[in-house]
Order: C-alpha cells, then sequence, then structure tokens
C-alpha cells in the first residue's frame, strides 16, 4: 500500500495532519478486518521542480516520517521508497518509466519481499 502524495497535492495549503489521520483509519480498519499481510510504502518525495512544489516537498519528507511511525504502530512492515532514488517523471510527482523499473527492482531486494514472496 502506497499512499499519500495525492492527500497533500490536491490542496494548495498540504495538511500531513490530515493525511496522517486518514492513513490511521484505514490502517485501523485493515488491522481489525483484513486477514492478509501487506506492506506500507511511504512514497518518493515529490521533487522541486518549480519554486511553489517546495511546500510539497516539505510536507512529503515529514508525511512520509509519520506514516513510519504508523506502521510500527499498527505492526504492519514498511519501506521508504524515498531511499530508493526514483526518478520523476517531468511533474515532478509521478515515476517516469525508468522510475517504475527502479522501484520494481528495488521492491524485488527488499527484505520484506525476499522473506515474503510467493514463487
Amino acid at each position: 500500500m502506497m499512499l499519500g502524495t495525492n492527500d497533500i497535492l490536491l490542496t494548495y495549503d498540504p495538511n500531513v495532519e490530515l493525511a496522517v489521520t486518514k492513513l490511521d483509519r484505514i490502517l485501523s480498519y485493515v488491522k481489525e478486518n483484513c486477514k492478509t499481510q501487506f506492506i506500507l510504502i511511504s512514497p518518493p518525495y515529490i521533487k522541486v521542480i518549480e519554486p511553489e512544489m517546495q511546500r510539497y516537498h516539505n510536507c512529503c519528507i515529514e508525511m512520509n516520517q509519520r506514516f513510519l511511525e504508523l506502521a510500527k504502530q499498527y505492526g504492519i512492515p514498511a519501506i521508504n521508497a524515498s531511499e530508493w532514488n526514483i526518478e520523476m517523471g517531468s511533474d515532478g510527482v509521478h515515476f517516469s518509466i525508468e522510475g517504475h523499473k527502479r522501484f520494481a527492482e528495488c521492491f524485488i531486494k527488499s527484505r520484506y519481499w525476499r522473506e515474503n514472496r510467493i514463487d
């Protein structure tokens, strides 16, 4: 599960607390009602391609930290994809084609994948 970027992009004044509250509700529901195992992936940071995007980039940093803290609180495995150096597309938000490839490569190399994959 990788969430959060749209929650802060859809407003001029991004709100980390609102994104964290939404994720908290989702994780609570999943923990109580779903028997499947999943991993939370905090997304790569929004790339600053124009000065007004700086606030969204800064918000991503705080949001990811809070998402990882929530995952730990719920006992859910988590990965911080901002550490993977994912190439972003021209909008600074979505992965480029190479970014998608890098994301897949990094996920497959992750400890979570190695320990839980089904061949």
